[in-house]
This record gives structure tokens, C-alpha cells and sequence, in this order.
């Protein structure tokens, strides 16, 4: 009696062994079921995804160094643009200069270009192809640097011309930056011209009292002062 019920135990035993076996084999199926069902409902759509990320990837880096020869271009452009200009060739320069103005991400250079060709077109007495140059810029250039030395540099022309309401329409600007003192001096040579020596020599004064260095030519303004009969500030006299 003793010995069947030990085969019984054993039997008990071994069929729960092989219930529970066969319920962790169509455990193990129901899952490799789910996470085949789970691939084919959602695998496209993460080949998708990483395929996409690989050319957006590849785009990027494509455009950077696509755009970075395009501003080594135009910078060996600008070189050269400059370069003909400083040997008096200007129509060869400003062709250079409309070349950059067509390509696309010419960066800052197409405001250099018509910055150096303002320059060399007024140092050669092409004071109209300066001063087109310059209100070109004023048109069409975003950089807040560029445009306040353009209308430095187109008050100067304007003044030198005898336009005097032009010429204060352009320094009549707040947000000068580090061209402060040459706009002050500005406008004190337009009172100047205009013979109002108390205004001129308030402007040279406050030439002189700006805290930017190396910009104007101190010298030169503390001569235009005494030119007017005033006397420049105790610091700088």
C-alpha cells in the first residue's frame, strides 16, 4: 500500500511537471506570436524612421559643407574684387560684386563688396558710383554694422556735395555703436558747414568725450575746435 501510494505521488508529480512545461511552451509561443504580430504591425514604420533620420543626417551635413563653400567662394571672391579695385580696374570689380550678389549664401561678403567698391569708386573721384553703391546698402543690407557705417559714409558725400538736409537725415540716428564719435565729429562739420558754430562745437566735444578709442582723430577734432574759437574739454585739452 505504501509503495502505490508512492507511485501515485510520482505520477501526480511528473504530470504537473509536464502541465506546467507545456504551459511555459505556449507561453513562450503566445509571445513569440505577439512580438512577430507587434514587427509586422510597426517593423516598416521603424525602418522607416531610421531610414529618414539617416538622410536627414546626411542632408544636413551635406548643406553645412555646402554651405561652407559657398562662403569660401565668396570670400576668395571678395578678394579679388578688392584686389582689382585697389588697381583702379572698378568695371572688373563691380562685375565681381554682381556675381556675389546672384549667388546664393554669399554671407557678408556682398556688403563687403559694395562697401570696398564705395571706397575705391570715391577715391578715384567716382563720387556717383559711390554714393549708388552706398544707397544700395542702405536698400538692402539687414546688418545693423553695415548700415551705420554706409550712412556715415554717404553723409560724408551728401555733405561734401553741399547736401545738408541730406546729410542730417542721415545722422539723425541714435544706435550708432562704436561709430559714435565719427558720427558726433559728422555733425559737427555739418553745423560747421552750415555756420552755426555753438551746435558744431558741442558735436566735437562730444567727439571727444566718447569713451571709444582708436575711432576718430582727436587731434583733428580738438584743431576743429579751436578753428570755431572754443576750447576743448579740461581732459583733452
Amino acid at each position: 500500500m505504501h509503495s502505490q501510494m508512492r507511485c501515485l505521488h510520482a505520477l501526480a508529480k511528473h504530470c504537473w511537471n509536464e502541465s506546467r512545461e507545456s504551459k511555459l511552451n505556449a507561453t513562450d509561443e503566445e509571445t513569440v506570436e505577439n512580438l512577430r504580430k507587434w514587427w509586422s504591425e510597426n517593423g516598416p514604420w521603424i525602418i522607416g524612421g531610421l531610414a529618414l533620420g539617416a538622410l536627414v543626417l546626411f542632408g544636413w551635413r551635406y548643406w553645412n559643407e555646402w554651405r561652407e563653400n559657398q562662403l569660401a567662394h565668396a570670400s576668395n571672391s571678395y578678394r579679388e574684387l578688392v584686389a582689382e579695385a585697389e588697381r583702379g580696374d572698378l568695371p572688373h570689380a563691380a562685375g565681381i560684386a554682381n556675381e556675389l550678389r546672384e549667388r546664393r549664401l554669399a554671407g557678408p561678403y556682398v556688403d563687403f563688396a559694395a562697401l570696398a567698391l564705395a571706397h575705391h569708386a570715391l577715391a578715384q573721384g567716382e563720387v556717383e558710383a559711390a554714393r549708388a553703391e552706398l544707397e544700395g546698402l542702405l536698400a538692402q543690407s539687414s546688418d545693423v554694422h553695415t548700415l551705420t557705417l554706409a550712412r556715415l559714409r554717404l553723409a560724408r558725400i551728401e555733405l561734401a556735395d553741399g547736401a545738408f538736409d541730406r546729410a542730417a537725415q542721415l545722422l539723425d540716428t541714435q544706435d550708432t555703436g562704436s561709430f559714435a564719435p565719427l558720427y558726433a565729429e559728422l555733425r559737427g562739420d555739418l553745423a560747421a558747414a552750415r555756420g552755426d558754430t555753438a551746435a558744431a562745437a558741442v558735436a566735437y566735444r562730444e567727439a571727444l568725450a566718447s569713451t571709444a578709442e582708436g575711432v576718430a582723430d582727436r587731434a583733428l577734432i580738438r584743431i576743429k575746435l579751436d578753428n570755431l574759437g572754443a576750447s576743448a574739454p579740461a581732459q583733452e585739452a
